[in-house]
Formats: C-alpha cells, sequence, structure tokens
C-alpha cells in the first residue's frame, strides 16, 4: 500500500490550477489593502494557508483564506477612553471600511465577526481579515510580560477586549518540526485532516494540527531511540491518534507560542476520543486484510475519494 499512500499525499496537496486562484486572490486583496493609504502597514499570511497545511478541499469545502492586516505596534495599554489609543471595535471597523470602500471588494459585503471581516466569493473561497497591531511592548493588557518584544500580535475580539496570537512563531515551528521529523509532520497532518473531515467533524482542524506537532516528532523519536525502522504512515497515523486521545485533555499548544492554548470541552473530547477509537479500529482492520483491492476500499472508506483506486 505504501505507493498508493504516496498517491493520497499527492492528492492531499492543493493542486496546481487551484493553487493560481488562491495566490491570485490573496495578492489581489492584499495589494488593494497596502495601497489604500489608511494606516495600514502590512498584510501577511496566517493560518494553515502559511503554515503549508491545507489540503484540497472537495467540491463542497469552503476555503478560507486568512490575511493578517498590520496596522500598527502596540507599545502600552490605555483606558478606553482615551483617545491616544485604539480600541478593538477601532481596530475592526478600520479595515472594514477599507475593505467596503474598494471598487472591487465592495460588491463581497465584507462581514465583520471578531477577529475577522469576511470576503465571501462564488467559488467557494473565502477571503478572512485580521486585524493586527505588533506587539511592540512586551505587555499584555493585565500587565502580564508577553515576550520576546516584537514577537506576535494582538487581535481584536468580539467582547472589546484584545487576544495574542503568535502566527509567525506557529507557522516557522511547523516547518522546523516537518524538518526535524524528516519532511513527516507535514504529511501526517494533512492526512489525519482528511481523515477529520470524514469521521471527525467535532473537532476543529488547528487543535488536530497541534496534536500531530506534539505526536509525530515523539513518536519518530522513540522508534529511532529504540533502533526500529522506519513507521508506515498507518502506524504513524494509528499511534497518533492514540497519543492524541490522551493529549487533547490537556490545554493544546504549538510548541512555546504565545497564543493562547487550545482547551477543548468535555463534549468535544469525548466526542473526538470515541471517533478517534473508530478510526484506529478501522486502520486496524485495513491492515489485516490479504486482498490489495479489498485494502483499497477500507481505505477508501478512512480517507475518502482521495485515495488513489490504482497507482
Amino acid at each position: 500500500m505504501e505507493t498508493h499512500f504516496n498517491g493520497l499525499k499527492q492528492n492531499l496537496e492543493l493542486g496546481d490550477s487551484f493553487k493560481e486562484t488562491v495566490s491570485a486572490r490573496h495578492n489581489a486583496i492584499r495589494s488593494v489593502l497596502e495601497n489604500a493609504g489608511v494606516g495600514i502597514r502590512d498584510t501577511k499570511l496566517i493560518g494553515s494557508v502559511r503554515r503549508k497545511t491545507r489540503i484540497h478541499p472537495r467540491p463542497e469545502d469552503e476555503f478560507d483564506i486568512d490575511i493578517l492586516v498590520d496596522i500598527g505596534d502596540c507599545f502600552n495599554w490605555v483606558a478606553a477612553n482615551d483617545p491616544s489609543g485604539i480600541s478593538a471595535a477601532q481596530a475592526l471597523g478600520k479595515v472594514h471600511s477599507t475593505a467596503s470602500s474598494s471598487d472591487r471588494y465592495s460588491t463581497k459585503r465584507p462581514t465583520t465577526d471578531a477577529p475577522t471581516i469576511t470576503l465571501t466569493f462564488a467559488d467557494n473561497v473565502k477571503v478572512e481579515l485580521v486585524p493586527a497591531l505588533r506587539n511592540a511592548g512586551g505587555v499584555g493588557p493585565r500587565g502580564e510580560a508577553v515576550l520576546p518584544v516584537g514577537r506576535g500580535y494582538w487581535i481584536p475580539q468580539n467582547d472589546g477586549s484584545w487576544m495574542h496570537a503568535d502566527y509567525d512563531y506557529e507557522a516557522e515551528h511547523i516547518s522546523a518540526t516537518n524538518l526535524a521529523t524528516g519532511g513527516r509532520l507535514v504529511p501526517a497532518i494533512k492526512m489525519l485532516k482528511a481523515i477529520r473531515r470524514m469521521h471527525i467533524p467535532n473537532l476543529r482542524s488547528f487543535p488536530l494540527e497541534v496534536i500531530a506537532a506534539t505526536a509525530v516528532p515523539l513518536l519518530i523519536s522513540h522508534r529511532a531511540q529504540n533502533g526500529g525502522g522506519r513507521m508506515s504512515d498507518p502506524e504513524l497515523l494509528q499511534l497518533t491518534l492514540l497519543v492524541g486521545k490522551e493529549l487533547m485533555k490537556s490545554p493544546l499548544k504549538l510548541g512555546q507560542s504565545n497564543s493562547p492554548a487550545v482547551v477543548l470541552d468535555a463534549l468535544t473530547i469525548a466526542s473526538a476520543s470515541s471517533a478517534f477509537d473508530d478510526v484506529v479500529a478501522r486502520i486496524r482492520e485495513a491492515g489485516d486484510l490479504t486482498s490489495d483491492a479489498a485494502k483499497v476500499e477500507a481505505w477508501r472508506r478512512i480517507f475518502g475519494d482521495a485515495f488513489p483506486t490504482r497507482v
């Protein structure tokens, strides 16, 4: 089945035509924002597109492109009525107003739902703009240290508060961990995301990504330290899910990220844990089959149409 899994991993990559669509879409919007002349300093890709962990969407899937919109520096925090500062609502309003006043994008009816302003296109591609202040002071709104100075951004929330987001560090952490695992982390994340959309809908993609980024390097390191050979993709996925059942019970964070940890509620943990068990059982059953044709059908029930019938 190794050649079939290689085909699966290729099928999960964004197709060339779709990549061109995504690239054209985000570059065009970023150009409009950066040239609007209203205090927008810079823009950059964030999220799973930046981390290169997105999988090719099915026809019915929405595809989000997340773009950070840098509107300045946050050196310190002032009272809510202090005119020298900027409120969360004002930050959202600045980016919403810029997008809405664009001849090109006003027809997309930008909508605000903190921390994003969303533009929806007819091809099931959404662009989510995230206003951000660079962490230039190294301190949070309650006086807590958020170090090092200059790393990360402050993102406006619906309740008027600001949340720290360590986007650049998280992208670099995924890239470095993928390199340290011999290029196995990112493909494992993508295979797990394909499993998620078939069997684990109640667990969001990012927590699953954190679980994989924590478990995969530990599993590969443990195998190497104990003189074992290279783990097959089915074994790596199975063990990641088994370890993930325990990991999801604790706060989830990518490495030493300064972003708030993801804490799953009890209902999500129970639902995801049950789904993990079901997928592990399916993986074991597929491995026990003797016919290649039967194996292929079993794996297609796990991954969907992305798993190739022929290679």
